[in-house]
């Protein structure tokens, strides 16, 4: 149970981390891409233009005048398509074929003889008009056209006849051919600089070559007419009406066109040849005008307009990308830098989001600033406003300096990926927010922070001045009161990070329980618990003063918190406030003086080791930071408490008890000190309580000051209370140095006054 009850609380740690991770990845990407942020262009065809557009990216766009007339041009050039149908002289010839065919059958079917000749006429006459009829000859069947009838029924037998009639087809369909509107066929001709050629079954863009068509409501009977008397033998009987039959079945045979307009087909491939058109393109130049103020906006204009918008689209599209591939690369590499250099800090998820936050706070700012001026040429102007000095000194006072450079470095080139990576920007913040660490760095007052708001501000203006003078923006700026806004806003950008500062890490330390050297200048600064032991132990708390005065020095010497560490050695002994009496500090009469004698070792023991638990319950009631507590049980470790161990252990001889002393009973419970702070304040404390104890004679030497100081750090060294902070020889080296000239100036020499 406990084994799964384990694995799923590693599980659900891992979860939370990477639900960590997935969120500031996602809020860092969403700070630093402009595409979250950009709103299009929008203006009103025939509108006053509300606002000046210049062109931020350059980008081609489509001249849709230009492009517009090409594709008139192209569509008015394109030839229109006619088909030539080969089938309907073909159809024209069939029904001849039959019509020959039903006469002769006609006139060879016999009738009764009863029937008289008119009858039998008319018989013929009759079935001739059906069969005409179901070949579509419906005008033979005609009663003005009965005589026709007769006269066709009686020479269609003559293959002549026939012959006639489909040469009449063939000059009509074959050498002219047959349309529906003649007039349009002639526009549609000239609409054309192509020669086409006669192809049968196929698209035809072009009339037949040279012959122009005939329109088949108007052309066609008028040939007939001209050209048949060429096809009737004047000398045979009967010439008129064998004329008259002939221009009456060759018109009811030529009743369809045999070139036609295909709509469809021009459309679809007219279409398909303007798609195929490459538009007419306009290069438009970075910063290029598109639309001035309160110009009437012209249709190009708004087109311009449209084609920026998706430029940009386009562009963002691109950023987005190319943004969370470098977001990946920063994260990971913060990542590893703390499991390299800082695994105290762990990777847990609460950790992460402090190591994070003052990046995300600062682009939250730089982004804002952005929002807040989005027009030119101010907006130029508020990129410079990114407040990198508060990431740095976020990242000191929540971490340490080491931290607050890699997250000056990191927040900045994540910010230049916002304003397309312009190197004055990327580098002013990343000088600025090192100034904001450097001016922290030795924090002792608050006026500290106006100091370092001074400085972020001056390396501000030297680096925009250095970037306007010398870059290529010289010309543009230098020139009247533009040259100086840049340089008001690196200045505003140092001022405005000292009230951002000075209030933000409340907010920090209430929800991830961090202590920042604000808190510890107030802790270290009349606290309540001082005050009292104070009062009700003066002993210890001069003791602690003292402690504190050693190990803030020596912190100093090793480049660590010298902040934590004064408050640290302030509230170390705070638990003795309970039983005073029994800490030789503090005790006066003689009853208190002796009043261990009275006691076993063992219980002396108890009673001084009771002052760590009694120290951390006062602590946490009066609501101190963990990081301060923290000094409390790990100022001891756990050391053994010498002087009860070797009473127990003189007891043991002399009574001849067969009970063994136990070390671990006369040891501390720990922890060990986890941190460089912590271990400082344990060699201070031993260092202090030995040198009072031991020096105390007037004329102290130099070596002997160093021989106490060694033999403390050597104790605690050899006992093994440094394995678990990170110590080096070169620091213990220079902890003790510093031990001995604090020490040096308390037991300094003084000449011996003599009585009045």
């Amino acid at each position: 149970m406990d084994q799964y009850a384990r694995r799923l609380f590693q599980r659900r740690r891992r979860a939370l981390r990477a639900g960590v991770f997935v969120t500031a990845f996602a809020v860092i990407v969403w700070l630093i891409t402009p595409g979250f942020f950009w709103r299009p262009w929008v203006v009103e065809t025939g509108q006053p233009a509300r606002r000046e557009i210049r062109a931020p990216i350059a980008f081609d766009a489509i001249d849709r005048e230009a492009t517009q007339r090409l594709r008139d041009e192209e569509s008015r050039r394109f030839p229109v398509i006619y088909q030539y149908d080969s089938a309907v002289l073909d159809e024209a010839r069939a029904a001849l074929r039959q019509l020959v065919q039903a006469a002769v059958e006609i006139a060879q079917r016999e009738l009764p003889p009863t029937i008289d000749a008119a009858t039998i006429e008319g018989i013929r006459l009759q079935r001739f008009a059906e069969a005409a009829s179901s070949l579509g000859l419906a005008g033979l069947a005609l009663p003005d056209q009965r005589t026709v009838l007769g006269w066709t029924l009686h020479f269609a037998r003559d293959p002549a006849f026939a012959d006639s009639v489909g040469a009449l087809l063939e000059e009509i369909y074959l050498r002219r051919g047959v349309v529906v509107n003649k007039g349009l066929f002639r526009v549609h001709m000239e609409q054309t600089s192509n020669s086409l050629r006669a192809l049968h079954d196929r698209p035809y863009q072009d009339p037949f070559d040279p012959l122009l068509p005939l329109d088949l409501h108007r052309d066609v009977g008028q040939m007939v007419r001209s050209r048949a008397p060429q096809y009737a033998p004047p000398e045979m009987p009967g010439a008129d009406s064998y004329l008259a039959a002939l221009q009456a079945v060759t018109l009811g045979l030529a009743r369809r066109p045999n070139i036609t307009l295909q709509v469809e087909l021009t459309n679809q491939l007219r279409e398909q040849r303007l798609r195929a058109l490459q538009p007419v393109m306009i290069h438009v130049d970075k910063g290029a005008p598109l639309v001035r103020l309160n110009d009437v906006v012209s249709p190009r204009q708004a087109g311009l307009i449209e084609a920026l918008n998706a430029a940009i689209r386009r562009t963002h599209r691109r950023q987005l990308l190319a943004n969370a591939v470098f977001t990946l690369l920063v994260i990971w590499f913060v990542i590893f830098y703390v499991r390299r250099f800082h695994p105290e800090l762990g990777l847990t998820a609460s950790s992460l989001w402090l190591i994070l936050l003052p990046t995300l706070v600062g682009l939250g700012f730089g982004r804002a600033a952005l929002i807040a001026i989005p027009d030119p040429p101010y907006h130029d102007v508020a990129q410079f406003l990114f407040p990198a000095g508060m990431v740095g000194i976020l990242g000191l006072m929540l971490l340490d300096a080491r931290m607050a450079m890699i997250l000056v470095v990191v927040s900045s080139l994540l910010f230049g990926l916002a304003v397309d990576m312009r190197m004055e920007y990327v580098l002013t913040a990343i000088a600025g927010g090192i100034a904001g660490v450097a001016g922290l760095y030795r924090m002792r007052e608050r006026k500290d922070f106006v100091l370092a708001g001074l400085l972020i501000a001056g390396v501000n203006v030297v680096c925009i001045g250095a970037s306007i003078y010398l870059g290529e923006r010289a010309p543009e700026l230098a020139r009247g009161l533009a040259a100086y806004q840049p340089l008001m806003a690196g200045g505003l950008n140092g001022l405005i990070c000292v009230p951002l500062v000075y209030y933000l890490p409340v907010f920090f330390e209430r929800i991830f329980g961090v202590v920042t050297d604000l808190r510890l200048l107030e802790l270290t600064s009349r606290h309540p618990l001082l005050e009292r032991m104070e009062r009700e132990a003066p002993g210890t708390y001069q003791h602690s003063l003292n402690v504190a005065k050693l190990a803030e020095t020596a912190a100093d010497a090793i480049g660590a918190n010298f902040l934590l560490v004064r408050a640290g050695a302030l509230f170390h002994d705070i638990g003795k406030i309970a039983k005073r009496e029994y800490f030789t500090e503090n005790q006066v009469t003689p009853e208190e003086t002796n009043i261990h004698s009275r006691l076993t070792p063992n219980m002396s023991t108890l009673l001084i080791k009771n002052h760590v638990k009694e120290g951390i319950d006062l602590a946490r009631k009066a609501g101190l930071p963990p990081r301060v507590i923290d000094f409390i049980p790990m100022h001891h470790g756990t050391t053994i408490i010498t002087y009860f161990y070797n009473q127990a252990l003189k007891q043991y001889e002399e009574s001849g008890s067969r009970d063994p002393v136990l070390e671990d009973e006369f040891r501390y419970p720990g922890p060990k000190p986890q941190t460089p702070e912590t271990a400082i304040v344990m060699m201070a404390d031993s260092v202090e309580a030995t040198a009072h104890s031991v020096l105390t004679g007037r004329r102290v030497d130099v070596d002997e000051i160093r021989r106490v100081v060694l033999e403390s750090v050597r104790s605690r060294f050899t006992d093994g209370q440094f394995d678990e902070c990170h110590l080096t020889l070169r620091d213990l080296h220079l902890i003790s140095e510093s031990f001995v000239q604090s020490l040096r100036a308390r037991y300094h020499r003084r000449v011996a006054y003599k009585k009045q």
